[in-house]
């Protein structure tokens, strides 16, 4: 019996998201729906990503399409890596 399909079954009963799709969904929505890329990607002048060591390929995916450069818009990491 694979667990996974009801698992997924039991969220979208309960319209709930897991972590990683808190980070997918958003992802996805800015991709493929141009008005919603237009009204965030225009929202922000600068973003600051904290932690940024962190960060996966899809957040930082969601950080560029929210601050594109033809905008001038601004984006800024802080991370956290030992000196050595």
């Amino acid at each position: 019996m694979a667990t996974y399909p009801h698992y997924e079954a039991a969220l979208r009963s309960m319209r709930a998201f897991d972590f990683d799709d808190l980070v997918l969904v958003p992802a996805r929505a800015l991709k493929t729906k141009e008005e919603l890329h237009q009204k965030w990607s225009t929202r922000f002048r600068y973003l600051m990503v904290d932690e940024f060591q962190d960060s996966n390929a899809i957040q930082l995916e969601i950080v560029k399409l929210l601050a594109p450069s033809t905008l001038g818009s601004k984006a800024a990491v802080v991370a956290n890596f030992p000196l050595k």
